[in-house]
């Protein structure tokens, strides 16, 4: 599944904190703290180890509010300088004539040896769209994302890892709808807490908790449109946010796995655009755009069941999978024509499949049995993608 995730230009639309599919090998949402045992993997192939990958391929992201097809690429290098570090290139775009295109750059760095490691990390992502939905023609995001963090590995062992950090984030966000002649830019500086716990018990049943504290000080940030010259003071930038994941991973006899994910967020007030975009997230926000402008509370949770497969044949390995998502939104302030809960729901059914060394691809069926929004354009129908990748 490693693998798979560094083919699909668009790893954070299934691997981060804020996404869940569940995978027997899913990652912490702190990338390069990878629990690794035999039942599970190959863990030579965990090793740190250079690596320098270039992907391309085609991906659908299943909605008509998205759009149908997408071509990627990327470039993903690991540890390649020899100093752990972490250096991803991605681009996203459209081929149908609603033009949309994401370009993101995700940078991480550590220093020192030992429990004790200061992490510097660096984020930047654009995105562009002309439609009409949502009246958001031309429109154009710029968010970038600066982080100065101090670590400390309680446990960094092969079966469990429990990792704490506390860091000083800095982001700015640009948005801006030209048709509209609406422009808007938001600064924000926050304080992060971050704890993580990731372990293998005696039943070979994986284990993930991870909560989130943010803190947003509007001393440091601020916001400006259009016709402002100078950033002002704005009360959306001091915040709490709240996140919290717990992931368990069950293996099955006869190559079975299962396994269930909550994921939930709290904010205390109507906080920043850039807050709650879902970063690392691309095109999450075009399925639910009003989100982002409200102080809100939500969560989500997925069930999922899987069974591997080991082939000589045409197909190196092979997977099928089904779970069954919800997500639920409750809004503490009400917009004009949506509804003050949010509910969706939905069935999905997928395959993967692994070609050779360097070809995968994947294929996935979504039954929603709640619309999402009122709106059939949020809806997604399936999922596929076909990416190929070159290791340098």
């Amino acid at each position: 599944m490693k693998k798979f995730l560094l083919l699909v230009l668009c790893p954070y639309l299934y691997g981060n904190a804020s996404n869940h599919v569940l995978t027997n090998h899913f990652r912490s949402p702190h990338h390069g703290h990878t629990i690794c045992h035999p039942e599970y993997e190959n863990c030579k192939d965990q090793a740190k180890q250079e690596t320098l990958t270039l992907t391309s391929g085609v991906v659908s992201m299943g909605t008509k509010n998205v759009g149908p097809l997408f071509y990627s690429g990327g470039i993903q290098a690991e540890n390649f300088m020899g100093t752990d570090e972490k250096i991803h290139f991605n681009a996203l775009k459209s081929i149908d004539n609603n033009s949309k295109e994401h370009l993101s750059f995700d940078y991480e760095q550590p220093f020192f040896k030992g429990p004790f490691q200061l992490v510097m990390g660096a984020f930047s992502d654009k995105f562009h769209h002309i439609g009409k939905d949502f009246k958001a023609r031309d429109l154009h995001i710029i968010k970038q994302n600066f982080k100065l963090g101090l670590t400390y590995l309680f446990a960094n062992e092969s079966e469990k890892k429990i990792r704490s950090e506390l860091a000083l984030e800095m982001t700015n966000t640009k948005n801006e709808i030209r048709s509209l002649r609406s422009k808007r830019q938001d600064r924000v500086r926050k304080i992060v807490i971050t704890n993580t716990y990731e372990g293998i018990d005696s039943w070979y049943g994986k284990n993930l908790i991870d909560f989130k504290l943010k803190h947003g000080m509007p001393e440091l940030g601020g916001s400006k449109d259009r016709e402002q010259t100078r950033v002002q003071r704005d009360s959306h930038t001091r915040f709490w946010i709240g996140n919290i994941t717990l992931q368990r991973l069950q293996k099955l006899p006869y190559g079975m796995n299962a396994g269930v994910t909550f994921v939930g967020q709290v904010a205390d007030r109507r906080v920043a655009f850039s807050e709650l975009m879902k970063p690392k997230t691309p095109l999450f926000w075009s399925f639910y755009p009003d989100i982002f402008f409200l102080g809100d509370s939500g969560y989500e949770y997925k069930l999922k069941l899987g069974y591997e497969m080991q082939s000589k044949g045409l197909l190196k390995k092979s997977e099928l999978y089904g779970f069954f998502s919800y997500f639920d939104l409750r809004k503490r302030r009400k917009p004009s024509g949506i509804s003050n809960k949010l509910h969706a729901s939905s069935t999905h059914l997928g395959f993967r499949g692994q070609l050779s060394e360097y070809a995968d691809f994947f294929a996935e069926l979504v039954i929603p049995t709640k619309k999402q929004l009122q709106n059939e354009k949020m809806v997604k129908k399936d999922i596929f993608g076909l990416n190929f990748k070159v290791k340098l």
